[in-house]
């Protein structure tokens, strides 16, 4: 199994999990629990999955873990998208958010596509 450290699609992640913290400072002060301890929790996520995914010993535990850190990642983007509809952030900065949880996006489905067993008779 990979070292985590080593991941490309690590480092993007704990860059996303960065952005959100950035975006709950930016929170009015009532809504930095709720909102933006959810939201960073879910960035968070989507990170620490990778890394036990990677050390769980197997191309399928590693590939089950990606498909959850992929789901957190949908969580997140839905937060960062309900903050944004609130008016807490300009316009740049869930701009800048959603084209860091893209490329993470894109990074976790290469990578569970290529962690997929071949088709029988392939």
């Amino acid at each position: 199994m990979p070292n985590f450290r080593k991941l490309r699609v690590w480092h993007s992640a704990k860059r996303l999990a960065h952005v959100a913290f950035d975006l709950r400072d930016e929170l009015p002060a009532v809504d930095r629990y709720d909102l933006g301890r959810q939201m960073c929790r879910s960035a968070v996520s989507i990170a620490a999955n990778i890394a036990e995914g990677a050390r769980r010993g197997s191309d399928a535990e590693f590939a089950r873990f990606l498909r959850i850190a992929h789901g957190a990642r949908a969580e997140h983007e839905t937060d960062l998208e309900l903050g944004f509809e609130r008016g807490w952030w300009s316009k740049s900065s869930y701009q800048r958010a959603q084209a860091q949880s893209d490329s993470t996006r894109k990074q976790l489905l290469a990578l569970i596509i290529r962690l997929r067993p071949p088709a029988p008779g392939s």
